[in-house]
């Protein structure tokens, strides 16, 4: 996941605003209690959208401290008290950051790598406990990333490179819901959740992979522009539908506003220097 997944904040009323920074920074928090100081920057908006998801489902209660934050401890504000969302999108973003890792090890060029390995210690410790909280999802992550790399590599369509990352959301929304009633319908919205994500950084990044000559399915397939947008439109298009069938109830403006208005108007506007 490539934080793209944020609200469009003009849209969102002032009580949504605070409430999505409060999960934003709440993540934040228990990113630092749970697995140190740097792991918060790996602190990303498709996490807190999976602790948004999570919590809501699982009925969390909303509770703030008003109060100061390791980026700005002079300005106070309202930072949710950790939840069970936030612990558990917290475990998926150490577990994602550490294939991630191993990913750049392989595949990126000398002195990226060497970046990559005088870090690798760190995660190496921390992951363990990501690992042993989600055996489970821990191996389905690490065999999609690796199913990521193959599919790239021979590549032929854009399902069979959009697939790995798309497992990948989808065990991760899986493990959100608590209800059977919703179950399916979640890992659906989350197996499109992950094709939109795939597909809309291939069209954000076309024209700088063309330059450097990096991997873009976009580029390989040599679709155009309004072909390209057509099969971001089309996975959200299937993501909104899966996503009507869930009973969100507390977040569901702001999960909302992040579907039909946000990832929407980058699949429009993706590629231009400013959104319109």
């Amino acid at each position: 996941m490539l934080g793209n997944v944020k609200p469009f904040l003009p849209a969102l009323s002032e009580e949504n605003r605070t409430r999505y920074s409060a999960v934003y920074c709440g993540l934040c928090d228990t990113l630092g209690r749970d697995y140190g100081v740097i792991s918060r920057f790996l602190l990303n908006y498709d996490m807190a959208f999976v602790a948004l998801i999570y919590d809501d489902l699982h009925h969390s209660p909303f509770e703030t401290r008003h109060r100061g934050c390791i980026a700005n401890p002079l300005k106070k504000k309202d930072i949710m008290k950790a939840t069970a969302g936030t612990e558990y999108a917290a475990d998926v973003l150490i577990l994602l950051a550490y294939y991630k890792l191993l990913d750049n090890i392989y595949d990126e060029k000398f002195f990226k790598k060497a970046g990559c390995m005088a870090v690798y210690p760190y995660f190496l410790v921390k992951v363990q406990k990501a690992q042993k909280r989600h055996p489970q999802l821990a191996q389905v992550l690490k065999q999609q990333s690796e199913n990521q790399q193959q599919a790239e590599k021979n590549a032929v369509s854009i399902d069979s490179v959009a697939m790995p990352t798309a497992r990948m959301t989808q065990a991760i929304l899986a493990e959100c819901s608590n209800d059977e009633k919703d179950s399916f319908a979640v890992k659906q919205c989350g197996f499109f959740l992950g094709r939109v994500i795939y597909l809309l950084d291939a069209l954000t990044d076309r024209d700088t992979d063309a330059k450097e000559n990096k991997f873009n399915i976009f580029n390989i397939l040599k679709l155009t522009e309004e072909q390209a947008k057509a099969e971001c439109f089309m996975a959200l298009g299937e993501m909104a539908h899966w996503y009507r069938q869930i009973d969100f109830k507390d977040n569901k403006d702001i999960i909302e506003n992040i579907i039909y208005m946000s990832m929407a108007r980058k699949i429009k506007f993706a590629g231009e220097e400013k959104e319109q």
